[in-house]
């Protein structure tokens, strides 16, 4: 019973509820108006319906309109796409993403052995014996609970699984069936990536912080990847652009040069977007020791906030159509440099209106990372 507790716990403290009052926004409203109804319009596809037209001297969002035609609409507010173009973002098989993830593993295994000199990335059919025919499935006796590196297991394999979450997302997939690519590649990696940890067996806490961790930071990275593609440009602004979403996310870009399109050019946008706001608050951070002023750590200390999306625009909703994220880099203090990432996507939500109070209700998934000098944390729910 304590499991099935804390299952319900879990899930309301994760419900997580934004409101509004709409007199805040109406000095910006006639413009968002105009830009939104003109994109709505000019599309091939025409959605006469009598709740697209704004009422005269009314200081409401383009957005109340009856959400059960939001799902016919072709683009949000701000005139951008609601959806992937479905025509350009066709489904591949599913050999294709299984095949990339695999070929990213063989990759990143020769660069452990070769050049990081791992001990762990020596693989071969001693290993395998032990861990793939051995092993059995993550639950069984045979994987274990190791002591890996906290910024290694919380940091790098959740982008190690964001990769091969955006080789299937990439290539058509939604959220929900790339994350099981994120945890067959996960899986694929302990079994023939690593020669075990230190009873030789894989172990249980890698494969669950990469695929939580790899489905947050995934669809995170391929959200602010297409806010930054745009296969309408050329030259140098082209190739800026594609350098900038290679290191957002290397899946991405990856399986972009697979199927042809890192190269391809287009007359319309083609990728969803949302509003992204991104702030960076520079400053000197100083750590006392103990109660001596004059002693102590300096550093430089970077906090970046970045938010995606507009919580209160009136549409059905879709995995990350709205996120958060909030970061601290620490330069000069030891070898760690991320000391607190946190952030939160929505899973499922609907917007609700009560008068002039307009609120985003809903299941957000969570992920955060805290590490200080005393102790360190990290929570995926």
């Amino acid at each position: 019973m304590r499991i099935f507790y804390l299952l319900i716990l879990s899930l309301f403290i994760s419900a997580t509820f934004y409101a509004q009052n709409n007199f805040v926004f109406e000095k910006k409203i006639p413009l968002i108006q105009d830009t939104w109804l003109n994109r709505q319009i000019s599309g091939n596809e025409i959605n006469n319906y009598p709740d697209l037209i704004p009422v005269a001297n009314e200081s409401s969002f383009p957005d109340t309109i009856n959400t059960s035609l939001t799902d016919t609409m072709k683009y949000n507010m701000y005139g951008d796409l609601l959806n992937d173009d479905p025509n350009y973002t066709k489904r591949s098989p599913i050999w294709k993403p299984a095949v990339q993830i695999v070929i990213q593993e063989v990759l990143l295994n020769l660069v452990d052995h070769y050049v990081m000199h791992f001990d762990w990335a020596t693989v071969g059919f001693h290993s395998w014996d032990r861990t793939a025919l051995h092993s059995g499935f993550p639950w069984n006796k045979g994987w274990e609970w190791d002591n890996a590196r906290f910024g290694n297991d919380f940091l790098l394999h959740p982008y190690t699984g964001a990769s091969y979450f955006n080789a299937a997302r990439s290539s058509g997939y939604n959220y929900w069936e790339s994350s099981l690519f994120v945890f067959g590649g996960s899986y694929l990696w302990k079994l023939f990536g690593e020669n075990g940890g230190t009873q030789y067996s894989p172990a249980k806490n890698s494969l669950i912080a990469t695929t939580l961790g790899g489905m947050v930071m995934g669809e995170g990275l391929y959200r602010l990847g297409s806010d930054v593609i745009d296969e309408r440009t050329t030259g140098v602004e082209r190739v800026s652009r594609e350098f900038l979403a290679f290191i957002i996310s290397p899946g991405r870009s990856f399986s972009r040069f697979l199927s042809g399109k890192l190269f391809d050019h287009t007359t319309e946008d083609v990728y969803q977007t949302e509003p992204l706001n991104i702030t960076f608050a520079p400053g000197y951070h100083r750590v006392n020791d103990g109660t001596s002023i004059e002693k102590g750590s300096n550093s430089f200390n970077l906090n970046i906030n970045l938010d995606y999306g507009n919580p209160f625009e009136k549409r059905s909703r879709k995995p990350f159509d709205y996120y958060r994220v909030r970061g601290d880099l620490d330069f000069g203090v030891g070898r760690k440099i991320a000391d607190n990432i946190t952030g939160y996507g929505i899973l499922w939500g609907s917007n609700i209106q009560n008068g002039s109070l307009e609120s985003l209700v809903g299941l957000f998934q969570h992920m955060d990372y805290i590490s200080i000098l005393e102790s360190t944390m990290s929570r995926l729910h």
